[in-house]
């Protein structure tokens, strides 16, 4: 039932497995040992001209308004990997607000808390060409501009981090 859900959510149609599969990159539920195996890969691997941005406090603030939860929601910042650090067109620096914000444009605020709380499982989304766009100004971002995304790991306590990741 939730997996069908995510699919509706993300297709905006209901679809079966076989379109899924069709679809490689589609975002998909996967076990948490697996969902944190891409870890040292995301955290570590710099090729191809890759940095790492985190998430402002002040951001995940806005984040948090955006959802509709309360102050903490979020264990940990979410930090964005990308190549082009900045909007060109307002000079925002790129970070997982505009991630959250581009989801926002298709998803209600209670499907991505449910999403980021874990209600459907850890999900990877690992879409290449998903569009996103800067909170600021609106703009589309470049292609390789808040390209992928997972949450901080957590040095400090032993709370979860948040379920969802945006990776190659």
């Amino acid at each position: 039932m939730a997996l069908a859900y995510i699919r509706e959510a993300i297709y905006g149609k209901n679809v079966d497995d076989e379109y899924v599969s069709q679809h490689s990159s589609a975002p998909k539920p996967m076990k948490e040992a697996d969902w944190l195996s891409f870890d040292e890969q995301f955290f570590n691997d710099m090729s191809g001209g890759f940095s790492l941005v985190e998430t402002s406090a002040e951001d995940m603030t806005k984040i948090e308004q955006l959802l509709e939860v309360k102050p903490g929601f979020f264990s940990s910042p979410y930090v964005i990997k990308t190549k082009k650090e900045h909007c060109e067109k307002c000079g925002r620096r790129n970070n997982f607000l505009d991630v959250v914000a581009t989801g926002l444009r298709v998803h209600k605020p209670a499907f991505l808390v449910d999403v980021f709380n874990g209600k459907y499982g850890h999900i990877l989304n690992s879409q290449e060409h998903q569009a996103c766009i800067c909170f600021e100004c609106g703009t589309q971002l470049p292609a390789d501009a808040a390209k992928y995304s997972a949450p901080k790991p957590c040095s400090k306590s032993n709370q979860p981090r948040a379920c969802y990741r945006w990776n190659f």
